[in-house]
């Protein structure tokens, strides 16, 4: 029978980090993505654990941080790890001309340029959506601060984080909600599941959603990206409250960037 998680030839295991002056949480992290980069397909904790040559309980809890800031996706079903798409991103201001050939990325830099507002790119993380990518045009010192590369947001609340629930059915989105009204903070209102059931039922119609942006002084609108790999959505926010005429124009235009940028 064939191993399906054999290690390559090419990628021989890895010895622990041994150099004094590398941190080996630090260094062993770097390594699991580089691994990922040498097979270049899904790997379960055993397999990294033997290329790497550490302890697979020690493995197990790296595997699990890089999923929790977003640079990994587990599939709990099969039991195995893929890195999302913020790891080809991360650098992607190094040398744009490598990372910025893909469209997706170009579309939303034209869309920030032709209207002057922050547009995301977001992923589900858990219990939240998490920016993957941001592009938020140059402002006053201290504006915007809240949108950045990694930040977690209300998955029931936010425009992104309803476009990215949208493609789950209804009974998956109510087992979700029960996990997020369990887990929310004291100060985090009650998520209503057959109000948002009602949004994203609008929202599927319509083809895009309404909702707050990277907190609630921030207004969002999103659709949902058709990706292969891993579900996205695109978004629009602005701080302060958007006008109606506001929002159909920035859903029309995204809902353009989708059909253009589909995989």
């Amino acid at each position: 029978m064939a191993k399906a998680h054999a290690v390559p030839a090419s990628v021989p295991p890895r010895t622990a980090v041994a150099d004094a002056s590398v941190v080996k949480s630090a260094g062993r992290a770097l390594q699991i993505l580089e691994y990922f980069d040498a097979v270049q397909r899904e790997a379960c904790v055993s397999e990294i654990s033997r290329a790497l040559g550490c302890p697979q309980s020690s493995t197990s809890v790296l595997l699990r941080s890089l999923v929790h800031l977003g640079y990994l996706q587990n599939d709990r079903h099969r039991r195995t790890y893929y890195p999302t798409r913020r790891v080809s991103l991360l650098g992607n201001w190094v040398d744009p001309t490598i990372v910025r050939q893909g469209e997706l990325l170009m579309h939303a830099d034209a869309v920030a340029l032709r209207t002057g507002q922050t547009v995301v790119i977001g992923t589900i993380n858990g219990l939240h959506a998490q920016y993957i990518y941001v592009n938020r045009p140059q402002r006053g010192a201290g504006e915007g601060e809240c949108i950045h590369v990694g930040r977690h947001c209300a998955l029931a609340r936010t425009a992104l984080g309803k476009a990215l629930l949208a493609r789950h059915d209804d009974k998956h989105v109510s087992q979700l909600t029960w996990r997020i009204n369990g887990e929310r903070a004291e100060h985090e209102p009650l998520v209503q599941a057959p109000a948002l059931l009602a949004e994203l039922q609008l929202g599927r119609q319509r083809g895009w959603f309404a909702g707050e942006g990277a907190d609630s002084s921030w207004t969002g609108v999103a659709v949902t990206l058709d990706r292969k790999e891993q579900w996205l959505a695109v978004g629009i926010e602005q701080r302060g409250a958007m006008a109606e005429a506001e929002m159909l124009n920035y859903a029309e235009i995204l809902r353009d960037l989708a059909s253009q940028a589909r995989a």
